[in-house]
């Protein structure tokens, strides 16, 4: 999972409130399509913490939501 300030940010930017496991859905299309890269609904829902999956955060999903919102400091946050 991610941290709080980075899923609210998510959140922000997409105008998305993700409670449910099908918004994850909905985020993945919008990181998709503003960002030019992808990650899967399933990711995102191990990042929200609907499905169980590794603690550890994949760099290739840190660069995508670093794209998506130009959030620099979450490699910091990860390091």
């Amino acid at each position: 999972m991610i941290s709080e300030i980075i899923k609210k940010r998510l959140e922000e930017k997409s105008g998305i409130n993700i409670r449910y496991s099908r918004d994850c859905e909905v985020l993945a299309n919008k990181i998709g399509s503003q960002s030019n890269c992808r990650l899967s609904a399933s990711t995102i829902r191990r990042l929200f913490g609907f499905i169980k999956g590794t603690k550890e955060v994949r760099i290739h999903t840190l660069d995508v939501i670093s794209n998506y919102h130009l959030l620099k400091f979450v490699f910091e946050y990860y390091q």
